[in-house]
């Protein structure tokens, strides 16, 4: 596969979360080494967290990212100053509220999309960012949608929304087997309900403007590589009907200290307060420690000790299991860095995907 026409102008909608953050602003990073042109869509305070990271690699490898702010209309829907990123909500119920701003970027964004001096070839987005779709057909080029976990989360997502598993579960603590996967993945209820469209009006209604959005869409950019998961790749695009290009681990782009250091947010709170907080659990853990899933609703999850146990038994005992689990995870490694690499999976993907949106642009142009 040859190496496609250089010159694109690709516009990123990273959600304002660390997780789907970090990635986004790799992945624009890897589009600029390709000598195409980046715009990143984001609000100050997110800015602020990545911008020296952008300004270094446009210095030293003269890149051309550009980051642009956009003003969330915070008091709008009941949040404080600042609030412009889910780590800084005060209250996971706030959630909400941050989500309602999201939905109203849409003309102030494509506002200013149509006023770059640049023409926009392509739009990346993070699926809770629907509208962008609505955007992308109005300028009549493609968009794409991203997905920072990986296939295997969404697979799940699809098997848990499809079907009827969790109104046949009355227990929380009992672990049944999630259907029609490629792998025997045990779960309990709780622990799939995060997969799910969940219970809250809200919640519902945003599942599902993702999922029509996502119809709409061009493609699926997933921060994964095939070696890894090829069964949910092939899953992942069943299910959605459209091209899945794994592209990762994104974060592989990062060579130097600094860049890996300076990769998301400064961490609240220093080593030292967090060894103190471990410790005052101490007597807690080996019996039960809770972990909170879900976004408004307050699932109290209990990790029990012997799952712990057997979990920790299975990758790091001497015995023939723990070797072959450690032997694997390198394999995988290793395979992580080649399929990066020049003439990997995920750079042959890349290459797939910027070709795919110079011809769609061209049919685009046609019509």
């Amino acid at each position: 596969m040859g190496s496609p026409s250089p010159g694109l102008h690709f516009i990123l909608f990273p959600l304002m979360a660390p997780g789907h953050m970090i990635p986004m602003v790799d992945m624009a990073k890897i589009l600029a080494q390709r000598d195409n042109t980046v715009t990143i869509f984001t609000t100050t305070v997110n800015a602020n967290r990545f911008k020296p990271v952008i300004d270094r690699a446009n210095h030293q490898n003269g890149f051309k990212i550009h980051v642009l702010e956009l003003q969330l209309p915070l008091t709008e829907v009941g949040l404080p100053e600042g609030c412009e990123n889910f780590d800084l909500l005060p209250s996971a119920a706030l959630a909400v509220n941050l989500f309602a701003a999201l939905m109203l970027l849409e003309q102030p964004a494509e506002t200013m999309v149509r006023g770059l001096s640049l023409a926009p070839s392509c739009i990346i987005s993070d699926n809770m960012f629907p509208w962008t779709t609505d955007v992308a057909q109005r300028l009549n080029i493609p968009r794409l949608v991203f997905y920072g976990p990986g296939c295997f989360p969404f697979v799940c997502t699809h098997v848990v929304a499809s079907c009827s598993i969790l109104d046949q579960i009355e227990s929380d603590s009992e672990y049944f087997v999630l259907p029609g996967l490629p792998d025997q993945i045990e779960v309990t209820k709780p622990q799939a309900s995060c997969w799910g469209r969940g219970k809250t009006k809200e919640r519902i209604e945003r599942f599902e403007r993702a999922k029509e959005a996502q119809k709409g869409a061009f493609g699926i950019v997933v921060n994964s590589f095939m070696e890894l998961e090829p069964k949910y790749v092939e899953r992942f695009a069943m299910a959605e009907d459209k091209r899945v290009w794994c592209v990762g681990p994104v974060s592989l782009c990062n060579k130097s200290f600094e860049d890996i250091a300076e990769r998301g947010n400064k961490a609240a709170k220093s080593e030292l307060d967090c060894l103190k907080w471990l410790d005052s659990k101490e007597p807690r853990i080996g019996a039960e420690v809770p972990v909170p899933f879900g976004e408004n609703d307050k699932f109290e999850v209990k990790v029990k000790r012997e799952h712990i146990k057997r979990a920790l038994k299975c990758s790091m005992d001497d015995g023939e299991e723990g070797m072959a689990r450690r032997k694997q995870a390198k394999q995988l490694g290793e395979m992580a860095k080649k399929a990066m690499e020049k003439g990997g999976s995920s750079h042959f993907n890349m290459t797939s995907m910027i070709e795919a949106v110079v011809e769609e642009l061209a049919k685009n142009s046609k019509s």
